[in-house]
């Protein structure tokens, strides 16, 4: 597959404190999913590993999702930062990431645990009581999907500042 380029070099955002921060800050992912070559689109919660590089999901243990993503575990995603639409100037202030990379499914309870602790330290005010209940779940924590989303690249783009 051809490698694209930005045409508008001014706007792209290449420092990596500021992509992790996105990321980091953000609730929200969507997956651009494709098999047979038909696309599916899916947005879902989501905990970032900024120091494994890898973004964890969470979802129902079948369905379409699960489908397109086990016949190609090839993804391409967004993350959105919207600041707004910028009234009276027919403009909106963002920041946007486009995230390649592969998917796969946890198997093993500390992994798996440790994913979702990720998740819950980045989405809730108060993760403390979800972090006790995850630990003590045991192995039962094997019966949950979750994804790892292994990130192979990231471009990103601001709007005119």
């Amino acid at each position: 597959m051809p490698k694209y380029h930005m045409r508008r070099k001014d706007l792209l955002i290449t420092d990596d404190q500021e992509i992790n921060r996105i990321i980091s800050a953000g609730k929200y992912i969507t997956l651009a999913l494709c098999k047979d070559n038909e696309p599916y689109i899916a947005t879902l919660s989501y905990g970032y590993d900024e120091s494994e590089k890898v973004i964890y999901m969470h979802c129902a243990q079948k369905g379409v999702k699960l489908d397109f993503i086990r016949a190609n575990p090839q993804v391409c995603a967004t993350i959105i930062e919207d600041k707004g639409y910028l009234d009276g100037m027919c403009d909106h202030s963002y920041q946007s990431l486009v995230i390649n990379g592969t998917i796969t499914e946890l198997k093993e309870a500390d992994e798996i645990k440790a994913a979702l602790i990720t998740m819950v330290n980045q989405l809730e005010s108060n993760p403390k009581p979800r972090i006790e209940r995850i630990n003590g779940m045991g192995e039962a924590v094997t019966r949950l999907t979750l994804l790892k989303l292994t990130i192979t690249e990231i471009t990103g783009r601001h709007s005119r500042k």
